[in-house]
């Protein structure tokens, strides 16, 4: 994310790399939701207890919530942190801007949204956290003085050390004001604007020379920054562009 030419904010998933990359440049740190929300389905049994759940009668399931809620079930409270999650999203959708809209008009809709999400995110993390931090007790150590590490085999000790390692860095989103529509609460855009070349990495087996995919890579980037500006067709605008420049030139030189 930049502002007045400068990177300002990192938006990737909650990998330890990026912590440091994000601390060599001095950039503030948004961890992605969607890669948080991936985490917790993986790592839990949340699916599994909306499948149990979908056939029972009302009665049925308002009994069998009550019993996992006395019982601290974890796979409950994960459930509901999903729900909270898509709930942000519901928001984030309604924030979006619609065709011919004034920047001003649209930042008004993403500040209401951020207003609205702080609210769910806030409930959400002091759910996941409480989870998070009793299954680290047990299942996790510390790494010097900040870094939670997996100690013990538990399919929640990997949900454990990936939420609290990166708990304050995954609603930086939420900031109001000038910068409210500049900050995405994930980075799906952007991993799905590099998959071809992710594609063509696996399909040469990784047989590259720096020299050539530093290139690739400077092109790829030059077409995706293309789409970005509406350009749909880049060959065809590179050929039409090419053809008028070699036009411009000779009628103004060989004249």
């Amino acid at each position: 994310m930049f502002e007045g030419g400068k990177i300002k904010y990192l938006v990737s998933d909650a990998l330890p790399v990026y912590d440091a990359v994000a601390e060599a440049l001095g950039l503030k740190r948004q961890s992605c939701l969607v890669h948080l929300r991936r985490e917790i389905i993986k790592r839990s049994n949340a699916p599994s207890m909306g499948e149990d759940l979908e056939p029972l009668s009302d009665e049925e399931r308002e009994r069998k919530l009550e019993q996992a809620f006395k019982e601290r079930d974890p796979t409950l409270a994960l459930t509901c942190v999903l729900r909270g999650i898509s709930r942000i999203y519901e928001f984030e959708t309604e924030a979006c801007r619609l065709p011919g809209e004034s920047y001003e008009s649209h930042l008004a809709k993403v500040c209401d949204a951020r207003q609205k999400q702080l609210e769910v995110y806030t409930w959400a993390m002091t759910v996941l956290s409480a989870v998070c931090t009793k299954f680290a007790e047990q299942h996790t150590s510390r790494s010097g003085k900040i870094r939670w590490v997996q100690a013990k085999a538990h399919r929640l000790a990997k949900l454990a050390v990936y939420v609290l390692n990166h708990k304050d860095q995954f609603g930086t989103f939420l900031q109001t004001g000038e910068g409210a529509a500049a900050v995405p609460s994930h980075n799906n855009p952007s991993e799905g604007s590099i998959r071809a070349l992710i594609v063509l990495r696996k399909a040469c087996n990784f047989k590259s020379s720096e020299y050539g995919i530093k290139h690739a890579c400077i092109n790829f980037s030059l077409v995706q920054t293309a789409k970005e500006c509406g350009i749909a067709n880049v060959e065809r605008w590179l050929q039409d562009y090419s053809r008028a420049a070699y036009i411009y030139a000779s009628r103004r030189f060989f004249r």
